[in-house]
């Protein structure tokens, strides 16, 4: 008799853990200082969603509309039922939380790596430019942000999107001149590539806060930039050779000019003592004629 109540009970304890729900333990999500956070839905209409909401919808409003200022979420949960029975399912999370980091982001497009920023000139003579830069997310821009990227990271877009269209101007510039042209007005050059990239960049919600090189030109054929040197060492020798001519030329106006004023100092004094020797005999005749009256 005990051992069939002892079965009974287990039956009936096995019957009622069946039609049991296992306990929903909460979760949360922490929202750093620099970070903005939107809770995004995933199931629509009662059921799961096959894909993220994050992933379709994408315009900038829905992500407004979306967005927290707390700094810990608790994440709702939504049982998913996968049999007959109450237990037969699990817990899935009901939103996502997509975050997005308000802090800075600075480094370099280093040359001879993959994201160097590689161009030509009109004559095909290949050069790389040394690039550093610093961006950012501001947090009235996040959901605009969002709005084209979706969950990608800044320092991904800096890395590909960024970095080809700062490049690409970059290129099309240099491609209307010759190297010593690109070297003279590398100023103007990169100056168009920035503006160009910010224009860009203010589209999408980020934030340029400088795109500047950190270093000289890199040809692709060291030589080039070599002989390049050796003219302009041989340029500024012939400035100085003509400058030195110049001086020359003056120092010998100059000597001429003092020999020549010289002379007429000479003559101006022999003039001076000429008049003054016809003066005393003019004076001498003149006592004369006055003793002889």
């Amino acid at each position: 008799m005990r051992k069939i109540l002892f079965v009974l009970v287990v039956v009936a304890s096995a019957m009622f853990m069946s039609c049991v729900r296992p306990y929903d333990k909460p979760t949360y999500e922490e929202v750093d200082t620099f970070e903005t956070a939107f809770v995004i839905p995933l199931f629509e209409d009662g059921g799961v969603s096959m894909s993220d909401q994050v992933q379709l919808n994408g315009s900038e409003d829905y992500y407004k509309s979306r967005e927290v200022s707390t700094k810990l979420i608790q994440i709702p949960h939504k049982w998913v039922k996968t049999g007959r029975y109450t237990r037969s399912g699990y817990y899935k999370d009901a939103v996502k939380v997509v975050k997005v980091s308000l802090s800075p982001i600075s480094g370099k497009w280093l040359p001879n790596t993959d994201e160097a920023v590689k161009v030509e000139t009109s004559s095909s003579q290949g050069m790389q430019f040394p690039i550093t830069y610093s961006f950012q997310i501001e947090a009235p821009n996040a959901a605009k942000y969002l709005s084209k990227y979706k969950d990608k990271s800044l320092e991904y877009v800096i890395k590909t999107d960024i970095n080809r269209h700062f490049s690409g101007v970059l290129n099309e510039e240099t491609h209307k001149r010759e190297y010593t042209e690109v070297t003279a007005e590398r100023d103007d050059i990169i100056k168009a590539a920035v503006e160009s990239t910010q224009d860009y960049c203010d589209r999408y919600g980020i934030t340029v806060n400088y795109i500047r090189m950190y270093d000289g030109i890199i040809p692709d054929d060291a030589s080039l930039q070599d002989n390049l040197n050796r003219i302009a060492s041989l340029q500024t020798e012939r400035q100085v050779e003509d400058e030195n001519i110049k001086l020359l030329a003056k120092q010998k106006e100059r000597i001429a000019a003092e020999q020549s004023n010289k002379v007429l100092e000479a003559r101006t004094a022999a003039l001076v003592a000429e008049a003054q020797a016809s003066n005393v005999v003019q004076t001498a005749k003149d006592r004369e004629q006055e003793l002889g009256k």
